[in-house]
């Protein structure tokens, strides 16, 4: 995989590293070194305190990875640092997008729990991304606060949550 411990403990792992990351824990038998492996990267990651596009990311991975019950953990931990505006997982301010990254993970979490203020908190956050948070007049979303600017990664945060919504 291309991976090393320490860097999917702290986070640095590339978004194109997660379906490696997925398709690993779904492939190898249960007692395998790299499900074991997979198993403890993950119970740390669980332990640690995390930014909220960190947070998405884990959350995505563990959608990916087929762990319902973590997925669900990780979304009503999120929900605990909610903003008054709907964003999620948010330790520090963060930027507009970054609390979406997990979004598709939250909307399955609220799905399967069928828990209506899991449902309501991922409305709050669509409702955010889609209406609320920083854009230019074409209604391209800023990936910052400070200054209007636009960031590669912030592809990867709302827009694969709102097509995961059915939105384009």
């Amino acid at each position: 995989m291309g991976l090393n411990r320490r860097s999917f403990l702290y986070g640095y792992t590339t978004l194109a590293a997660l379906p490696a990351i997925a398709q690993a824990a779904r492939e190898t038998p249960p007692q395998s070194e790299t499900q074991t492996r997979i198993r403890t990267a993950a119970a740390a990651a669980m332990a640690m305190q995390r930014r909220d596009w960190e947070q998405g990311i884990l959350a995505q991975a563990l959608l990916e990875a087929n762990d319902r019950e973590a997925v669900i953990l990780l979304t009503k931990a999120a929900m605990v640092q909610r903003t008054p505006e709907g964003r999620f997982g948010v330790v520090v301010s963060g930027g507009p997008t970054d609390s979406s990254m997990g979004g598709e993970a939250y909307a399955h979490a609220a799905e399967w729990t069928a828990d209506p203020l899991i449902r309501d908190a991922v409305q709050g956050l669509l409702d955010w991304t889609r209406n609320t948070a920083p854009r230019n007049a074409t209604g391209v979303l800023y990936h910052t606060f400070r200054v209007p600017e636009m960031w590669s990664d912030g592809l990867n945060c709302a827009a694969p949550f709102l097509a995961a919504m059915g939105l384009r």
